[in-house]
C-alpha cells in the first residue's frame, strides 16, 4: 500500500499522446484552469475546486481548454 504524489503544469493539448498508470488509481485536483479528461470511457469536463479519479488501467488525456492549467495533486493510490 502507497501512494505518490506529482505536480503538473500544461499549455498545449496532449496530442496523440494519453497517460496510463497499471500501478493504481489518480486522483486528479486541478489548481488553475479548466481542463478536459478524455478516457477510454468518454469525456469529462474539470475545473478548480472539483476531483477526477481515473481507474488504474484506463489510458487518459488531459487538455487544457481555456489557457495554461495547473494540477496541484495527481496522487497515485496503489495496493
Amino acid at each position: 500500500v502507497g501512494m505518490g504524489i506529482h505536480c503538473y503544469s500544461a499549455s498545449a493539448n496532449m496530442q496523440n499522446r494519453v497517460f496510463y498508470s497499471s500501478d493504481g488509481e489518480m486522483l486528479i485536483v486541478p489548481q488553475l484552469g479548466d481542463m478536459l479528461i478524455t478516457t477510454e470511457f468518454g469525456r469529462l469536463n474539470l475545473s478548480v475546486g472539483e476531483i477526477a479519479v481515473i481507474p488504474r488501467g484506463v489510458r487518459f488525456a488531459v487538455n487544457p481548454i481555456n489557457g495554461p492549467i495547473k494540477i496541484l495533486y495527481s496522487i497515485l493510490l496503489f495496493r
